[in-house]
């Protein structure tokens, strides 16, 4: 397993608190990336790797909509997740 879907994980496990929400959760890369655990499989990356963590929460666990407009290797890289389904 690569790092990112280690992190994807740890990002679905977070989201999986607000379950059942109507409203999107919105979380930047700078956030994901302070869950605890990211440490493990982000220590020495880059936020490229984290926003592809959350493309692929977004794809396999809850519908995501990036909300960055392309900002892939920043902090302020960002999803909106619909937490009222899970996949």
């Amino acid at each position: 397993m690569y790092n990112y879907e280690h992190m994807a994980i740890i990002i679905k496990d977070y989201l999986k608190q607000f379950e059942g929400q109507t409203e999107k959760v919105h979380l930047t890369a700078l956030e994901a990336r302070k869950l605890p655990g990211m440490d493990n499989y982000a220590k020495n990356t880059s936020y490229d790797n984290v926003a592809r963590a959350m493309d692929r929460v977004g794809e396999i666990y809850y519908r995501g909509i990036e909300c960055s407009e392309g900002k892939r290797a920043s902090s302020t890289f960002a999803y909106d997740y619909d937490v009222s389904t899970h996949k």
